[in-house]
């Protein structure tokens, strides 16, 4: 079975999260990260 994501998709979103975890740490709001990764809001209400 052939994973959905190409590794290129899936380091990117590594990095993501990577970067919200670091922009959260500095004080920054959810919506605030989202907009900075360009993320839609429905993503930002599953984590």
């Amino acid at each position: 079975m052939k994973n959905s994501l190409t590794e290129e998709e899936r380091d990117k979103r590594i990095c993501d999260r990577i970067k919200a975890v670091l922009l959260r740490d500095k004080g920054w709001t959810w919506i605030q990260i989202a907009e900075a990764l360009l993320l839609s809001e429905e993503m930002g209400e599953n984590t």
